[in-house]
């Protein structure tokens, strides 16, 4: 049974590392800043359009 949850993690592992390999770091940069300037009120929410 270790083995089978061990298998399961290093799978889920793999994927973690092919999905962070595949974002655009700039773009999620650039959101994470929007989203911090909204939070802190520096930016409205009606300045920039809705994602997705």
């Amino acid at each position: 049974m270790n083995h089978y949850l061990s298998k399961i993690s290093g799978n889920g592992f793999f994927a973690a590392l092919v999905f962070l390999n595949q974002l655009d770091w700039t773009e999620y940069k650039r959101e994470r800043m929007m989203v911090a300037m909204k939070e802190k009120k520096i930016l409205n929410e009606e300045d920039t359009p809705t994602v997705g």
